[in-house]
């Protein structure tokens, strides 16, 4: 009897799912795109089958190899903030993008919102082929067919945005490489050239990448950092180095970390020529949150403090004069309680409020890192009578609300880049 069982399972482990070995055969470094693949299959067999994956881990290449333990990690630490690996299939003549955007949503941790924008995008007909690609892939791609942005949003509604490039009707995006893992999407935005001139010698070229990301809700990142170089070959076959960190200060050296989408940058020194990079390997880390919390306050006194928080954040709000009412409105002050302000600089946080008649609804704001708590403030509103500057009543205010992300936890993110075309020198 355990003989026919012991035959049975070989039979049925033979005609359903490749094993470990099978699946850890299919990495090597000729092919990222079917590795990657592959290394997400190991990750998800690891779930009931965790032995039989970290064997394999000694065959792999040393880069892969890297990539598979700490997606193992990764998994283990973040449960279902990690995200979900599905591929999809679109396929068929005469489709249209908001069709195949329908059909996309409907893949589980694809949250899509378009239809703000439905109008102003081109939809032309096209036939489908999407076969067994990301599902971050296909929305990306699409996204491009629509001539359209896209970003994840931090906040609470959890979907992924679909926005106007503001080009117009007929102006496709420029095109950019894109790397794409699970649900991960990184795409080189933009490249910036320098030319690094010593008077004591040769001028060095440095080529700055600037790098966007898209991820499904599932993984909200607030904050990217620790971009870590780990291979950077030209097409000739010679290894690049990192570019020194530029002064900012310096006009024309401006950092894009604080524009959300342009997370991150690398910047390397190339040899005179070099307009190609034949491979590009590096990790950045995703700071994710277990959760956003909220601070409310909705009473206001003038010349009054109100005090509100938790046993993570002292939160103060204040209603402030100016000259007339006009210029009044209520500050908030932010202040840490476990984690010291310097080690929270470039976190987002949102400050909401309610008037009791139209007006700005919020502001986006990133902790500074400065001194030992954080200032923001509402737009114009204010507790005194008087004239406003529309001649109607004064905007009282009703409701303050502040939210900030908490628990953050890592999420290392591996990208491979082949062939990345640098352009002409500008």
């Amino acid at each position: 009897m355990r003989g026919s069982i012991l035959f049975l399972l070989l039979i049925l482990t033979q005609a359903g799912d490749p094993s470990a070995r099978e699946t850890a055969d299919l990495i090597s470094d000729r092919d990222p795109i079917k590795s990657f693949k592959a290394i997400s299959a190991l990750v998800d067999m690891s779930e009931s089958r965790r032995g039989e994956v970290e064997r394999e881990l000694t065959r792999l290449p040393t880069f892969y190899r890297e990539v598979l333990e700490s997606e193992l990690k990764a998994r283990a630490a973040l449960g279902s903030s990690f995200g979900r690996g599905a591929r999809v299939n679109l396929n068929g003549a005469g489709k249209t993008v908001w069709t195949c955007f329908e059909e996309l949503a409907r893949t589980p941790g694809m949250r899509i919102d378009f239809q703000p924008w439905k109008d102003r995008l081109v939809d032309a007909p096209f036939d489908a082929d999407f076969k067994d690609v990301w599902a971050i892939e296909a929305f990306v791609r699409l996204c491009e067919r629509a001539h359209a942005i896209t970003h994840t949003w931090v906040w609470p509604d959890d979907k992924l945005r679909v926005s106007s490039t503001g080009n117009g009707m007929g102006a496709p995006p420029a095109p950019r490489p894109w790397f794409f893992y699970r649900n991960i999407a990184v795409g080189l935005d933009l490249v910036k050239w320098r030319k690094i001139v010593d008077f004591t010698g040769r001028p060095d070229w440095v080529v700055r990448l600037a790098f966007r990301t898209v991820l499904s809700p599932e993984t909200k990142a607030v904050k990217w950092t620790h971009v870590r170089l780990i291979e950077a070959i030209a097409e000739g076959g010679q290894a690049l180095s990192l570019a020194q960190e530029e002064d900012t200060a310096m006009p024309g050296f401006e950092s894009l970390e604080s524009r959300s989408y342009q997370p991150f940058e690398i910047g390397l020194r190339l040899p005179e020529g070099v307009r190609k990079i034949a491979r590009l390997r590096f990790c950045v880390t995703a700071r994710i949150p277990a959760e956003i919390r909220r601070y409310e306050v909705d009473q206001f006194s003038a010349g009054r403090t109100v005090k509100t928080g938790d046993e993570l954040y002292d939160i103060f709000v204040r209603p402030e004069e100016g000259l007339e009412p006009t210029s009044d409105y209520v500050s908030v002050r932010i202040r840490p309680k476990k984690t010291p302000h310097s080690q929270l600089a470039g976190l987002p946080f949102r400050v909401l409020y309610k008037f009791d008649r139209p007006g700005p609804g919020g502001s986006g704001y990133e902790f500074t890192g400065q001194g030992d708590e954080m200032m923001a403030q509402t737009g114009w509103c204010t507790l005194r009578d008087g004239p406003w500057f529309d001649g109607g009543k004064p905007r009282r205010p009703l409701k303050v609300e502040v939210e900030i992300p908490v628990g953050l936890r890592d999420r290392p993110v591996y990208v491979e880049f082949r062939d990345v075309p640098l352009g002409p020198v500008r």
